[in-house]
Formats: structure tokens, C-alpha cells, sequence
């Protein structure tokens, strides 16, 4: 009698967990979905239009690594020197790196710096500026503008 018992247990047992395999696998499957979705880049702006802020998700984290230059936003997610959160990408990824550019300035606090014009350049800022613009237009992907340099000189 104990023996049937203890056979009926197990039996109990084994229905549960193989009842149990079914909703696991639907759960995983529903967690997976929901993954991928959250993890899918959002689309650059279908005008073209980037703002400052717009800009900035564009880090590499979640979206495609962009930064601006000269009013031009470029993706440069293929570039092996510009990685999310490090290195150049840690100064310029998801910022306008024109003023940057233009000064060789390694640091952070000198993304995104619009209060100045061209015409202010020294000429070595500008022949920097202008080589480091042929480098991201013909290298990269133009995939749209700063709407904070509409009227820059």
C-alpha cells in the first residue's frame, strides 16, 4: 500500500512539473518579445530634424551612434574610434561636436557649445573644422540636421 502511495506521489509530481513546462516556455517567450521590443532603436526623425535633445538619445546605448557637425547629424555607429561611453564616443556620441572639432578640444564640457561663429575662428580652428566636416560628410551616413543651426553662418 505505501509503496502505490509513494508511486502516486511521484506520479503527482511529475504531472505538475510537466503541466507546469508549457506556461514556463509561454512566459519565456512573452519576456523575449518584450525584450526585443524594448531593446528596438527608435528611427531617426522622418523630417530629418534633430534637436539638441532629440540628438542625445542617439548615444549608442539604445540607438545608432550619431553627433552633429556643422548642422549635419552623422551616424557613425560603424566607426571602430566611436564606441557608447567611451573614448571619443564618451565626448561626442548622441552632441554636436562642431565646436570641438574646430578647437581639438578633448573634453566634455565643450560638446554642444553653440554660442559662437565661424567668422570668430582662427584659421587653423577652421582648416581643423573643415577637415574633421570632410571626414564625418564623406565617411559616414548624413542622416539629418540641427535644428539649432537654422541661420548659422
Amino acid at each position: 500500500m505505501e509503496v502505490q502511495s509513494q508511486g502516486n506521489s511521484y506520479a503527482a509530481i511529475l504531472s505538475l512539473i510537466l503541466g507546469a513546462v508549457p506556461a514556463v516556455v509561454f512566459l519565456y517567450k512573452q519576456y523575449k518579445q518584450r525584450k526585443q521590443e524594448a531593446e528596438k532603436p527608435e528611427p531617426f526623425p522622418e523630417d530629418g530634424i534633430f534637436t539638441l535633445e532629440s540628438l542625445a538619445r542617439f548615444d549608442g546605448r539604445k540607438n545608432p551612434i550619431c553627433l552633429g557637425v556643422c548642422g549635419l547629424v552623422v551616424d557613425v555607429s560603424t566607426s571602430e574610434n566611436i564606441q557608447a561611453g567611451e573614448g571619443y564616443g564618451k565626448l561626442w556620441a548622441g552632441r554636436d561636436a562642431t565646436w570641438s572639432l574646430a578647437t581639438l578640444s578633448l573634453k566634455a564640457e565643450d560638446a554642444n557649445i553653440m554660442d559662437f561663429k565661424v567668422s570668430e575662428l582662427t584659421e587653423e580652428q577652421h582648416k581643423a573644422l573643415a577637415g574633421w566636416y570632410k571626414h564625418f560628410t564623406t565617411k559616414y551616413t548624413i542622416v539629418g540636421k540641427l535644428k539649432e543651426y537654422e541661420g548659422w553662418d
